[in-house]
């Protein structure tokens, strides 16, 4: 060190209470030295009472805004992107934005089957009144709430001539999502680490380019417009999670969850995942939470009622279920069976696939979670490394309570404690448990302990048991409890991997989080790797946590107060008849905690042998999941001057156009003339030779139409169904066919006039439901 630390006296510094943000106080005559000599600055300022010619300056103060992560965030930031100043994040969205609207362009419009089946559709309708007209023709797509579809179809209207400006327009919601998500990620990266935006910038990347979103780029089918409402409803929360006063930012959270959740149900899980993370970790008194819990339920209501309300509303007027269909065995509407529809095709077939369902579809490109093959392995590393968070975070909570015990002693006791066990300070790290307290950091233990040997005073002005639970870090913990529960929540209910879009923007959170703390803790691999190496790795915070919360006799190896201490023996029996003594257990973990510290200590040395070795880390697996991805295609438009090259045959204007099979064919409503009306009779809605009243509605409309009559078919599906179909309607083709000209799905759709069949051949044959 520089110089030696003198003793102080109780007049020389005081540290008093204050509710601003902890304070790094640094040493002047340190500042050219390696490291930082950090003293109890938590929750604290500092009072300059001393003698009026105290010679040369003791402490300066050093302070600034908080990250996440509890750690002060400099005044200036590092790496490439420190020139930028205040327009980096602009820069960084810029980069997003350009990246993302360049793909889109190349890709060409969107053609996917939702788009085809109900997005163009449902816009058409409201736009044009024509629910109630139209029975039925996107299946049962028919009633999704069309808010996203009616500005989508807006925007396809004003730029159809123009199709690379409509695909970089549709491509900025997943831009801002993602810039979002890079926010959210800047909170947890560490200010003492080099180019944090570089390092957040590629941590976004990791999941921007996921196979759950990137497929649906510029797609009215994503989930990034209500993703971005989720993500920055969790970007507030995590921001004012400190906070013990005011609710203005709970109850703003909660309205952008309800808009969220209006736009479309699929964010559902997301919304309750930010709620439920919030009652569990958020530091408000019990009281103060369930308070906070219903104000911001209230909001999330309220939110979803502004944007959706109107919709569900109309829905329960005129079918008596205001989330028709759906949840009919709820509200029993008359028009359905009283049933539940649900898509259950992606679900986890049993209990050990649902807790590994991640690792399904990691290895193998398989159809487990889309109808297409896909093989992606970010879930799965992310999966693993929210347990490994999940495991520090409570590693944490045993060193927390460890510290509340050292901050109830006397000064008399501790600093005894602290003169007579100095090997207990390499094992406690109290800096990486509790981030709002501070141990003083130096060039070695040693000057650690004299350090704190010769300032014993001034421990008597701080607290630290009121000082950790007061100001307790816990964005770590609600991320995680958030990352968790929405994921669970989405394999619950849907399993549809492209409904995790938004959660999978912030996959590379949990691997960052997890890295973090080897580089930042572990120490360098021994060269002679011996059994010094279970010594070095004492020094890691993490493992030392680890082996406290095992059982005793499994610590056994470890250096405490009184080594020689006797131990009750004890034995454990394991499957299949296999029992283990005191000795087996002590032999094979240390052999567990071996491998343990290998590992560990061998990804901490990779990590700091560079400066930016963590920043490379993750390139190099952003670029290795890359590879790795097999994405769907949900389907592009064929080169054309218009995004939406549609032409419908020409047919009487009194005609009735009836959809024989279950493929998306209601977008045609959109380029044939108003008067022709189209109704849906055989989909995943409308079953015939199921007794349902809207079959019998849809019967009832064919019977009674008095004008031509033609039907929609694809060639995409068997042939089989549109002739089964007809069959059971007791209709007839009549005439030649003719092709509906579309770029959206290469000409796939005929156009053939139909004629009645006699009544009493009618409904004779029995017809297998086809959707």
């Amino acid at each position: 060190m520089a110089s030696a630390l003198r003793p102080l006296a109780r007049d020389d510094l005081r540290l008093k209470p204050s509710c601003s943000s902890h304070r790094a106080l640094e040493r002047d005559d340190f500042r050219s030295s390696r490291s930082r000599c950090l003293v109890f600055g938590a929750g604290f300022k500092l009072s300059d009472d001393r003698d009026p010619n105290p010679g040369p300056p003791f402490w300066g103060v050093k302070s600034g805004p908080l990250l996440a992560n509890g750690e002060p965030e400099s005044a200036s930031s590092h790496g490439a992107l420190k020139a930028l100043g205040k327009n980096r994040d602009l820069v960084v969205f810029a980069l997003f934005a350009a990246a993302l609207c360049g793909l889109a362009i190349l890709r060409g419009p969107d053609a996917s089957w939702d788009l085809r089946n109900y997005h163009i559709y449902n816009a058409y309708a409201v736009l044009n009144h024509r629910f109630g007209y139209d029975l039925f023709p996107a299946q049962l797509q028919t009633f999704h709430a069309p808010i996203l579809d009616v500005l989508y179809e807006s925007a396809r209207i004003a730029f159809n001539a123009h199709p690379k400006a409509l695909s970089a327009l549709l491509a900025l919601p997943h831009a801002v999502a993602a810039f979002l998500a890079y926010r959210i990620t800047l909170l947890f990266v560490p200010s003492s680490l080099p180019a944090r935006e570089l390092l957040a910038f590629v941590t976004v990347v990791i999941g921007a380019s996921g196979a759950a979103g990137l497929p649906t780029l510029a797609s009215p089918a994503s989930e990034m417009v209500p993703g971005c409402y989720a993500l920055a409803a969790l970007l507030i929360v995590l921001k004012d999670l400190g906070s013990r006063h005011g609710w203005r930012k709970t109850i703003s959270a909660g309205l952008l969850l309800g808009i969220a959740a209006g736009f479309k149900l699929t964010a559902v899980p997301y919304c309750i995942g930010v709620i439920a993370a919030w009652t569990l970790c958020s530091p408000r008194t019990f009281p103060e939470r369930v308070t906070g819990t219903l104000i911001f339920v209230g909001a999330f209501l309220l939110g979803a009622a502004l944007i959706a309300g109107p919709w569900w509303l109309g829905l329960y007027r005129e079918y008596g279920n205001p989330l028709f269909p759906y949840f009919n065995a709820l509200f029993r509407s008359s028009l359905l069976h009283p049933v539940n529809i649900s898509d259950g095709r992606f679900r986890p077939s049993g209990v050990l696939q649902a807790l590994l369902y991640p690792f399904f579809w990691a290895l193998n490109p398989k159809t487990y979670v889309a109808e297409l093959p896909i093989r992606d392995a970010r879930f799965a590393l992310a999966y693993t490394t929210v347990a490994a968070c999940a495991l520090q975070q409570i590693i944490g909570w045993r060193c927390a309570r460890f510290a509340s015990e050292l901050g109830s002693r006397s000064p008399d006791s501790l600093n005894r404690a602290l003169k007579t066990e100095p090997p207990e300070l390499d094992n406690f790290d109290l800096k990486s448990s509790c981030a709002e307290a501070r141990w003083l950091e130096a060039e070695s233990p040693e000057s650690l302990h004299r350090a704190l040997n010769t300032a014993t005073l001034e421990l008597d002005d701080f607290d630290l048991k009121s000082s950790c639970s007061r100001t307790a870090n816990r964005t770590a913990p609600f991320f995680i409890c958030f990352f968790a529960l929405s994921f669970c929540l989405w394999e619950a209910e849907f399993s549809i991997f492209r409904y995790l879009a938004p959660l999978e923007l912030l996959c590379g959170l949990p691997i960052l989080l997890a890295l973090i703390p080897l580089r930042a803790r572990l120490p360098l691999i021994p060269s002679n790797m011996s059994s010094d190496l279970l010594r070095d790795a004492q020094r890691s915070p993490s493992i030392r946590g680890f082996l406290s919360i095992a059982p005793n006799w499994m610590a056994e190896t470890l250096p405490g107060p009184n080594p020689g201490a006797a131990r009750t023996d004890r034995s454990i029996r394991l499957p299949f008849g296999i029992t283990w003594n005191r000795s087996g257990c002590l032999l094979a973990s240390r052999f567990a905690r071996w491998w343990m510290c290998v590992a560990s200590t061998a990804a901490g040395s990779g990590l700091r042998r560079t400066r930016y070795g963590l920043h490379t880390t993750l390139a190099a697996l952003c670029c290795g999941l890359s590879a790795w991805t097999i994405a769907p295609d949900w389907g592009h438009a064929a080169a054309s001057k218009l995004a939406a090259d549609v032409h419908f045959p020409e047919i009487a204007a009194d005609s009735l156009v009836i959809l024989l099979d279950p493929a998306p064919m209601a977008y045609v409503a959109a380029f044939a003339p108003p008067q022709i009306r189209f109704v849906g009779v055989n989909n995943n809605l409308v079953h015939p030779g199921r007794g349902e009243p809207l079959e019998s509605i849809a019967r009832i409309a064919i019977a009674t139409h008095p004008g031509p009559l033609w039907g929609l078919l694809s060639t995409e599906l068997a042939p089989g169904v549109s002739e089964a179909t007809l069959e059971y309607y007791g209709l007839h083709r009549e005439g030649k066919c003719q092709p509906v000209s579309s770029n959206l799905d290469n000409n796939a759709i005929l156009a053939c006039p139909l004629r009645r069949a006699h009544p009493d051949q009618s409904r004779r044959s029995t017809l297998i439901p086809l959707a």
